[in-house]
């Protein structure tokens, strides 16, 4: 409809009853996407705070600072980049008294030695690779339980010719079973108290 002298008519003001305008989600029916990354937020806070103890400089970045995005950008830049569950392994530490039985297990050999940690000295070594463990072995490869065993007894042999009677046992952060529970097993028959 055209005004007299060409010009558009302005709108006529709409006379139908419009619903108010929506009002704003309540937080618990946020969205599902914005709901997993929290939670995966909170879990990720939840395992650090559990290995570190806290957070960097025991200040702690919590589920509360989380929950109020006070860190929203991330956590910070300092954090180690270390897998979420690991976690320190208990310390194992020998003096004169009672030096400490450390064994590394590789795939193909396993490997023992007697340290002193306070003269920073190792006393006694034994491994699969040693000449007399490895012609008893004959060429069976030293990554079983068998082979473990025999360089077991032969660690007890030679602390028993260095009067080491008791070690404190490093399993190294392996499982104790199999190649090194056969190994601390031998040790213990030949002689050794730990």
């Amino acid at each position: 409809m055209r005004a007299p002298g060409g010009d558009a008519a302005p709108p006529a003001p709409c006379t139908r009853q419009h619903p108010p305008p929506p009002s704003p989600a309540p937080a618990s029916t946020v969205c599902a996407a914005e709901t997993r990354r929290d939670r995966m937020k909170k879990r990720h806070l939840r395992i650090r705070n559990k290995v570190t103890g806290g957070g960097v400089g025991g200040r702690g970045w919590g589920l509360e600072e989380a929950a109020a995005g006070a860190h929203a950008a991330g956590p910070p830049r300092t954090w180690p980049t270390t897998p979420l569950l690991s976690r320190p392994l208990p310390q194992v530490s020998g003096d004169g008294d009672r030096p400490r039985l450390a064994v590394f297990r590789s795939n193909n050999h396993i490997y023992a030695q007697v340290i002193d940690d306070t003269a920073g000295s190792t006393l006694v070594a034994a491994s699969t690779l040693t000449p007399d463990i490895r012609e008893k072995l004959a060429g069976a490869g030293g990554g079983n339980a068998a082979a473990a065993a025999m360089v077991g007894a032969r660690v007890a042999e030679l602390c028993k010719a260095a009067k080491i009677e008791k070690v404190a046992f490093d399993r190294g952060g392996n499982v104790f079973h199999g190649r090194v529970q056969a190994l601390a097993d031998a040790a213990r028959e030949g002689g050794l108290a730990f």
